[in-house]
């Protein structure tokens, strides 16, 4: 039979062992988020294979390559893929701030069709020297976007409407007051479809070379600043605070209905800039289809990117890829809207990899236990 001091001795963790297990952890852990990542691309891929041989008839590997040859491993495919990503980048890093602090702000493709009517109307009628103009411009965009994404959290504070609602609805009402401002107030004089006169020279940002400008300089430093914010200051702690829970930020003494207030603003301040980065950094102008739908696509890619603002633009140059690949499946008799169907699948398929991811950190930790 057994003493009592061999039994405690067998139940006490081995020191030699608890390194061992610890290394298995560290090293094999690290591997499974990327890894689901890769099969959750290679899945995408293959069901939208499918797709395309049952829907087309078309060769679903000649369609690909088309499809990447056109987009990253082409000079000006990658050029085009850097310049969209560059509105994306912009509204995904304002509503990170939003998502990371407990908000859902829906409304970026709004806040950037306010930011860039703003945008427009300065740019067209201020004939200022361009070191007053753009940072002008830029700011009042800003405080555009700010205000229009308040509303939103003024009315979920004072009347605890939902901020998922109230920015989903609002984007509607911004692109409608943008054709309304393209065919009346700001509109060129007989234009052969609707859109407004050129911005003046001095608000137009250079070219690094086309079609990729400036503004993609200014979306990459915004993804650092935007990090500072959130991991760095008070605010962005205090920010935090409410979203992981409400009740605990209230009787920590915090205002939560000021600081969901302030999360609206800088959020849906930072979205319009996006609005504003095209019109002074594309299309010199306004038209119809100056937003792109990116404030849409921001959300696809800030759920790709896991609310992480260091991941966000890497998806966002992935997303990116994908729209400007999709110009060349039409040469091979394929839609070009196939491309929202392979983002569609990639979504479906990044919510498959979150499981995938823990059934293999669940398998590995349990193997280590075994082996050691």
């Amino acid at each position: 039979m057994e003493t009592r001091e061999q039994s405690s001795l067998e139940n006490t963790p081995n020191p030699n062992r608890m390194p061992r297990i610890k290394l298995l952890n560290i090293s094999r852990l690290a591997l499974a988020s990327p890894l689901a990542y890769i099969i959750a691309f290679l899945l995408t891929f293959l069901i939208g294979g499918i797709v395309i041989l049952a829907l087309t008839g078309q060769n679903p590997i000649t369609a690909y390559g088309s499809f990447f040859a056109y987009s990253f491993f082409s000079p000006y495919g990658i050029l085009e893929v850097l310049a969209k990503s560059t509105p994306i980048i912009i509204a995904g890093a304002g509503m990170i701030i939003a998502f990371r602090c407990g908000l859902w702000n829906l409304g970026a493709e709004g806040q950037m069709a306010i930011g860039a009517i703003i945008s427009t109307a300065i740019g067209v009628n201020l004939n200022l020297p361009a070191g007053v103009l753009l940072p002008l411009i830029f700011l009042a965009s800003f405080i555009g976007g700010a205000l229009w994404s308040g509303i939103s959290g003024f009315l979920k504070t004072k009347f605890g409407v939902h901020e998922m609602l109230t920015t989903l609805m609002m984007n509607y009402v911004a692109l409608k007051l943008l054709e309304y401002m393209i065919s009346g107030p700001l509109s060129m004089p007989h234009p052969n479809y609707p859109r407004s006169s050129e911005i003046l020279p001095q608000a137009q940002l250079p070219f690094l070379q086309y079609p990729l400008n400036v503004t993609f300089i200014i979306a990459l430093v915004l993804v650092p600043i935007v990090w500072l914010l959130i991991n760095r200051t008070s605010l962005g702690y205090r920010l935090q605070a409410v979203g992981f829970g409400h009740e605990a930020a209230r009787l920590a003494g915090m205002n939560i209905a000021k600081l969901t207030l302030i999360v609206m603003l800088i959020s849906g301040g930072i979205s319009a800039l996006g609005g504003t980065a095209e019109v002074v950094g594309d299309f010199m102008r306004m038209e119809r289809n100056v937003t792109g739908g990116y404030g849409f696509t921001a959300i696809v890619v800030v759920m790709l990117a896991r609310e992480e603002i260091i991941a966000m633009p890497f998806a966002a140059l992935f997303i990116s890829g994908m729209l400007v690949g999709a110009s060349s499946l039409t040469l091979v008799g394929i839609p070009a809207a196939f491309s929202q169907i392979l983002i569609g699948l990639l979504l479906l398929c990044v919510v498959f990899a979150g499981f995938i991811e823990r059934w293999l950190k669940h398998r590995w930790e349990e193997k280590a236990k075994v082996v050691c």
